[in-house]
């Protein structure tokens, strides 16, 4: 068993091939690769950064792993400033509608008052007309008594003459 590990470990370039282990990087590998866009060979294809090209010797596959391991970090720091900055924009944003919803609303209720004023002024001037248009009334029926009592008496002092 251990000879054939050492015949294994000559073919790979000197990496171990211990088969639970490359089925558990065989997944992790598919779950990393099926959420990032590839390119038409299969490699995994990011912006910025480098693809992974393993060798078959294994020579310089930390230095790749370790440069894209970096570029993943950078590219995380990038997208978190990037969050960051939209965040407080959206903050600046909200309050500034909030204060703007505060005096919409503060102006409403002025618009509000000003109707209900309004609205008790012109049911005054109704109230007002509809007393005015009485007394027109009573001022007629009066000045007409007056006029027919009047002439009456003018009647009266006429035929009394003949």
């Amino acid at each position: 068993m251990e000879g054939q590990r050492e015949a294994d470990r000559g073919k790979d370039g000197g990496m171990t091939t211990d088969p639970g282990s490359e089925q558990d990087s065989c997944e992790a590998m598919e779950l990393c690769s099926s959420s990032a866009p590839c390119s038409e060979n299969g490699n995994v294809a990011l912006a910025g950064v480098p693809s992974i090209v393993m060798s078959e010797d294994g020579d310089g596959t930390n230095l790749t792993l370790s440069s894209l391991v970096e570029g993943l970090k950078e590219e995380l720091r990038k997208q978190k400033t990037s969050y960051e900055t939209r965040i407080q924009k959206l903050e600046e944003s909200s309050a500034a509608l909030c204060a703007q919803m505060e005096r919409l609303e503060q102006e409403m209720e002025q618009e509000r008052k000003k109707q209900r004023m309004l609205e008790i002024k012109l049911r005054n001037s109704e109230r007002a007309r509809e007393d005015a248009e009485n007394r027109n009334r009573l001022l007629e029926k009066e000045m007409e008594d007056f006029f027919s009592t009047l002439g009456d008496l003018a009647l009266g002092a006429r035929t009394s003459d003949i």
